[in-house]
């Protein structure tokens, strides 16, 4: 196990493998105190007392790559041991990988991608390695692949006037290389719930994870074109600063 404390491990009886941490110092008596906690999280054999501890070590990892380009032995041990655990992880792996990148990817996020022995490639989200993906999550993400060149050509339509607009949220200088697209009313996540409550609910939506591609992608051609006019009619779309995108926004009962 690796750790920055010296835990004794214990595996609980529960549905989700947990651990018990019993780590021990010295009192302000000298007397050797121990104190129980349970393990949230593990990436291969390193372990995690939140998954937000797992998280910002990720972070740490996609920021060192991007910044210098180069995946040490120990990062690609750590990548390796990530992609494991994601939902699709025998997909993306397929034949084997031969290394690590880290690419900008749509909507102005940097994200691991996998080149395979084959020299096929693909991206995969660490997100999904940490939490998973439930069946709406899966929709929702072909439904915001599938309205990508609508949300494209909105932000083209803001900037046509003019190369900087100020945020209406953050008041940022905001330009298209740098915003982000918000969903302002209803939210996006409100368009997906009512499209998907007229099809049937989400679990009658069939969606697939493609290679080289971000996100998923809807198995029914139709159902996707439907649910892009839907889009078209029904969205309203501006463009806000990234700060009040993943901040700001965030904060409230809305989001992106």
């Amino acid at each position: 196990m690796r750790y920055a404390f010296a835990p004794r491990l214990v595996r609980l009886s529960s549905p989700v493998p947990q651990f018990v941490a019993t780590d021990r110092y010295r009192g302000g008596l000298g007397k050797a105190v121990a104190i129980s906690y349970v393990v949230d999280f593990m990436i291969g054999d390193r372990i995690y007392r939140r998954k937000t501890d797992a998280l910002s070590a990720i972070q740490e990892v996609r920021d060192r790559v991007n910044s210098n380009g180069v995946v040490t032995p120990e990062d690609d041990e750590f990548l390796r041991d990530l992609i494991a655990l994601h939902p699709d992880a025998d997909a993306k792996v397929a034949v084997g990988i031969e290394r690590f990148e880290v690419r900008r990817n749509l909507g102005n996020t940097d994200g691991f991608w996998i080149i395979r022995t084959d020299a096929t490639e693909t991206d995969f989200s660490f997100i999904r390695c940490l939490f998973g993906a439930s069946q709406e999550m899966k929709v929702r993400s072909a439904m915001r692949h599938a309205v990508i060149d609508q949300v494209q050509a909105a932000r083209d339509r803001a900037f046509q006037d003019s190369p900087k607009l100020e945020c209406p949220v953050s008041g940022d200088s905001i330009n298209a290389e740098t915003c982000h697209m918000d969903h302002e009313n209803p939210s996006f996540v409100g368009l997906a719930d009512r499209f998907a409550a007229s099809r049937g609910g989400y679990d009658s939506i069939g969606t697939v994870a493609m290679d080289g591609q971000i996100g998923r992608r809807f198995v029914d051609p139709s159902l996707e074109a439907d649910w892009q006019a839907y889009h078209r009619a029904n969205a309203s779309l501006r463009p806000v600063s990234r700060r009040a995108n993943l901040s700001i926004l965030r904060r409230g009962i809305k989001r992106n």
